[in-house]
Formats: structure tokens, sequence, C-alpha cells
């Protein structure tokens, strides 16, 4: 797995951020993540799910239109790009 800026934007506790950032902006598999993990190929859905979930109300609350599955995962990547970009400037 290749490392990648964090997706921290609010998802906490941790467990929910490395599933999120792994399965969506990584594209790992749910079975590649749960072994990483060494957790159940269920807590990874559940975890994905309620990560996902704290994303989408987020970005609702700062104004973004619902948005369907594959769009919400482009732009999670391309925030985490953003992110990444401003991280190295400093």
């Amino acid at each position: 797995m290749q490392k990648s800026h964090s997706v921290r934007a609010g998802l906490s506790p941790p467990r929910l951020h490395i599933v999120v950032q792994l399965g969506l902006i990584e594209e790992e598999s749910y079975r590649t993540i749960a072994e990483a993990l060494s957790i159940s190929e269920s807590a990874v859905k559940l975890r994905m799910f309620r990560g996902v979930r704290i994303l989408r109300k987020k970005t609702q609350a700062m104004g973004c239109e619902a948005m369907s599955d594959r769009d919400f995962q482009e732009f999670a990547k391309n925030c985490a790009t953003l992110s990444l970009r401003f991280a190295n400037r400093s």
C-alpha cells in the first residue's frame, strides 16, 4: 500500500480515517484493508460507512451539495491532493 496524505478532515477516531483513506483514496479492497489492520471485512465495511457518512455531513455543512459515491470519491481524492500540496510548502 502506498502512503498518501490522510483524509483526517475531522474524521475521528483514527480507526475511521485510516479505513476511509485506504479504501476511498488509495482504492484498496476491503479484504486488503482487513488483512493490513487485522480486523474483519465486516468491520472494514462498517468503519467505511461511518467514515464516509461523517465526511458527507461535513461537506454538506460547508455548503457542498449531495454527490454520488463516484463523485464523492473523486472529491475526497482532490481534497487529499490539495492538502498534501499545501503541507509540502511549509
